[in-house]
């Protein structure tokens, strides 16, 4: 046999996270004082090294060796461990370290910009990091919710147990925001039952008083899905259940729940507290973080909002974790763009650089541009969250506040969506290399599908979009204000800019024109078909503002034309008869798919220069 020569294919790579995203650095400089983001950039580009060069590694290798339940010990004692991988609790403690919590707490280091140096980190390190980010996420939440309870503490307290529990929730608080991997302590949230998963209202589970001091409870029900079982306490939904009565809450409460206690039966530490592990969850992605079904018998808890008002108490922790989920999408996003633009300037194909083809050039072209609004998106929200948490003028906390309550669905409905279209465009430009697992690429498309539908489908965001129309004016108000102000903004003198402005222009007033239809009396059934219009089509209109207002006409001229195109408002305005005609398309089980319009495309030679 003669010898044959095997061509090697380059590996493809990415350099630091940080020193290597131009955009996201000139979004910074904008959004945060010159003086303050300098003391933060070592420590950002730190991040930016260890995301590049050590996590990915750690990360594929958490991606290999699974976490397992270990339901018996040696002597069939039920003992319900979950053991993970060296690699998983090492990302662990790479993220503590890095603060990718406790930054977003460094107030007095950072007053206001604390948030967006935080949500920095996490965008740098999450995108091939297993998902570690998804516990963390959970762990921000509680922070901050217990950080609101603390502030409704009486000054005055004569019961016992309310002192043990403010007293155990201040330990879980610092614990929490900790930097120290051997300090740091994980949170869970135990919404999901078989009943309900979105739907949190349809919650079974039964909360039985101890004794009469209105904290402790026992708590007996089923949790369907309950991330990061490994986690060290836990917020859950109960309904209170009266003993005398027999009575149970139409509504459920919110409870704290110490994962593990003292068994005083065999005087040992760290048993489980009334938990039994049903099995862990089988998912499509996500597959390091140990996601389990589990039985509740006796699990003692503490009561920490006012009975019946635990969904109305947990709103502020879900809005943290909608932006984790949405920053977390473009960190995605911006690392799949990387490695394919890299492979593209390596990889030949009939006879020249893939790069180097007019229409991968586009769609390289187009990544980068979805790229780029997702993350402006993101950093807006964290910045109003930082106002929100930090400023020390009222009326800045209080727009910040009205804005988020619109903005934060819209976020993670439009980031959910584009993370798994880019994804998904990622993997196929590598050719069949992008569909094989030990690339560690098709990974990053796995985990990207549960963006789209962890802490609220794009559906429920859609819905609660709706809510805000009919029920918060003032936040609607608020958000077309926001949309005027950004337009005028003035800038230097740019070729493109008075077309861009007017375009924009024309734009708000159409969204304006469907808001002011809807809110003449449309019926329900058609405020919910076109829910999801009008959705994308307020996030494409805030983006686009956005991109005004922090002056990247290139990057918006590419939105506008090669993204969406070439009409940010898409609305169908679909009415009752429309329902009709769909419910009798479904129910023959026939369907039809629509093809979008697409934008004519720009020269090559201008996509080649915006890569």
């Amino acid at each position: 046999f003669r010898e044959m020569s095997i061509a090697h294919l380059h590996i493809p790579e990415t350099g630091n996270t940080f020193k290597d995203d131009g955009f996201f650095q000139e979004i910074l400089k904008d959004m945060i004082p010159k003086e303050v983001l300098q003391t933060m950039k070592s420590e950002l580009l730190e991040t930016g090294e260890l995301a590049s060069n050590t996590i990915p590694e750690l990360g594929r290798s958490a991606e290999t060796h699974l976490p397992v339940h270990k339901e018996f010990n040696a002597w069939q004692h039920r003992v319900d461990n979950i053991e993970t991988s060296q690699a998983w609790e090492t990302l662990k403690k790479h993220a503590v370290k890095q603060g990718i919590v406790g930054s977003g707490y460094e107030r007095h280091l950072w007053g206001e910009y604390s948030r967006l140096f935080q949500f920095s980190k996490l965008y740098l390190f999450d995108a091939q990091a297993a998902v570690i980010t998804c516990p963390f996420s959970m762990s921000d939440g509680a922070a901050s919710l217990i950080e609101k309870l603390k502030k409704q503490y009486p000054k005055v307290v004569d019961n016992e147990e309310q002192k043990k529990l403010q007293k155990k929730l201040n330990g879980a608080y610092q614990k929490l925001i900790s930097r120290d991997p051997e300090n740091f302590k994980i949170s869970g949230q135990w919404m999901t039952e078989v009943r309900g998963g979105s739907d949190v209202n349809q919650t079974e589970t039964v909360a039985t008083p101890i004794g009469e001091n209105g904290v402790t409870y026992r708590l007996d029900g089923f949790k369907w899905f309950t991330s990061a079982i490994d986690a060290d306490m836990s917020f859950a939904l109960a309904r209170i259940k009266d003993p005398k009565t027999n009575k149970i809450d139409p509504r459920p409460s919110l409870f704290f729940i110490p994962i593990r206690l003292k068994d005083e039966k065999i005087n040992r530490d760290n048993q489980l507290n009334g938990i039994e592990i049903y099995r862990l969850k089988d998912k499509l992605g996500t597959k390091a973080v140990p996601t389990a079904e589990l039985k509740l018998t006796n699990t003692k808890a503490y009561l920490v909002s006012k009975p019946q008002r635990g969904v109305a108490t947990i709103v502020p922790m879900l809005h943290i974790t909608r932006v984790w989920n949405s920053v977390c999408a473009a960190s995605k996003m911006r690392r799949i763009t990387d490695l394919a633009k890299n492979h593209a300037e390596h990889r030949e194909s009939f006879g020249k650089k893939i790069i180097d083809h007019p229409l991968q050039t586009h769609v390289l072209y187009t990544m980068e541009i979805r790229t780029r609004a997702a993350l402006l998106f993101n950093m807006k929200i964290v910045q109003l969250l930082g106002k929100l948490e930090s400023s020390k003028d009222g009326k800045e906390r209080q727009e910040a506040n009205k804005l988020l309550r619109v903005l934060t669905p819209l976020l993670k409905a439009y980031c959910g969506k584009e993370a798994v279209a880019v994804c998904s465009e990622g993997v196929e430009a590598f050719g069949g290399q992008g569909y094989m697992e030990d690339t560690n690429i098709p990974v990053i498309l796995r985990n990207a599908q549960v963006l789209p539908i962890w802490e609220g489908t794009t559906n429920v965001q859609s819905l609660d979009i709706l809510r805000v129309l009919v029920r918060e004016k003032a936040a609607i108000t608020s958000f077309f204000n926001e949309l005027m102000s950004m337009l005028s903004r003035q800038h230097n003198e740019h070729a493109q800019q008075d077309t861009l402005l007017a375009y924009l222009k024309k734009e708000v007033a159409s969204l304006q024109h469907i808001f002011n239809t809807l809110s003449k009396g449309a019926s329900k059934n058609v405020l919910e078909q076109n829910a999801r219009d009008l959705t994308f089509s307020m996030s494409r209109v805030y983006i686009g503002c956005l991109l005004y207002k922090h002056g990247q006409f290139d990057t918006l001229h590419g939105f506008i034309h090669h993204v969406n195109a070439s009409k940010l408002v898409q609305f169908h305005n679909y009415s009752n008869d429309d329902l009709v005609i769909k419910r009798t398309i479904l129910s023959n089980v026939l369907s039809k798919n629509l093809v979008n319009a697409t934008s004519s495309l720009s020269s090559p030679q201008y996509i080649r220069s915006k890569l």
